[in-house]
C-alpha cells in the first residue's frame, strides 16, 4: 500500500523534469543536448506510450500505470508489473 500524497508528489516531480523537453529514446540519436532532452530508456527508435508508461511506473515504484494521449478518443497505454 502506498501513500497517495507521496506518490502524487513523486509523479509531479517526474512530470516537471519532462515538461517542455524532447522525449528521446535511449537508442535514438538526437541533435539536442543538455536540458532540452529527457531520455527515456526504450529499445525503440522513438518513445512509445507503452515505453513511457513503463518508465513512469518504474520511477514511482508503481505496480501499474496508465498513460493516455491527449484528445477525446485518443488511445491509452498500460504497464503492469
Amino acid at each position: 500500500m502506498a501513500d497517495a500524497a507521496e506518490v502524487g508528489e513523486r509523479f509531479r516531480e517526474i512530470l516537471a523534469r519532462m515538461d517542455g523537453r524532447y522525449l528521446a529514446s535511449s537508442s535514438e540519436p538526437t541533435q539536442f543536448g543538455g536540458d532540452e532532452v529527457y531520455v527515456v530508456p526504450c529499445g525503440l527508435a522513438g518513445v512509445s506510450g507503452e515505453c513511457l508508461a513503463r518508465h513512469i511506473a518504474e520511477l514511482i515504484g508503481a505496480t501499474w500505470v496508465r498513460v493516455c494521449e491527449s484528445g477525446l478518443w485518443s488511445p491509452c497505454f498500460y504497464f503492469e508489473r
